[in-house]
């Protein structure tokens, strides 16, 4: 009888996964896997930017990314360190600018609706100008 019930689960089990289906975002926002560039879709009109550079932190204004700062290197999708100089060799490095950013971001709590999770850290140790994190 146990036997019976166990495959009778399985079936079941089996039967709701198959009918999963996997549905495509309708976006083409985000990262552009195998370069450290980022696409932002808004109202038809499609930017793209570089995950370095100049950056301007934002609260009361729509961004170009949410950004989650995560506690561990485990899950983070890009390494960042802060930098105070105009050139940015690798991937990560952000120069936090007042205005005549490169793009915007906003902190978030949630890590559900974060577009991208950083962790703090050196990121010319891991990425280097070839290679990026996407």
């Amino acid at each position: 009888m146990k036997r019976v019930i166990i495959l009778f689960v399985c079936c079941v089990i089996f039967f709701f996964a198959s009918a999963i289906e996997y549905v495509s975002p309708t976006s083409n926002s985000g990262a552009i896997r195998g370069s450290c560039d980022y696409v932002v879709e808004s109202g038809g009109l499609t930017h793209t930017f570089s995950l370095r550079g100049k950056v301007r932190v934002v609260t009361d204004e729509a961004p170009d990314i949410n950004v989650y700062v995560a506690k561990y290197s485990e899950g983070a999708d890009l390494i960042v360190k802060w930098v105070d100089s105009r050139k940015y060799y690798c991937c990560g490095e952000w120069q936090l600018v007042e205005s005549g950013e490169d793009f915007t971001i906003r902190f978030i709590d949630d890590y559900w609706f974060a577009d991208i999770v950083i962790k703090y850290g050196e990121p010319c140790d891991v990425y280097d100008a070839q290679i990026t994190p996407f």
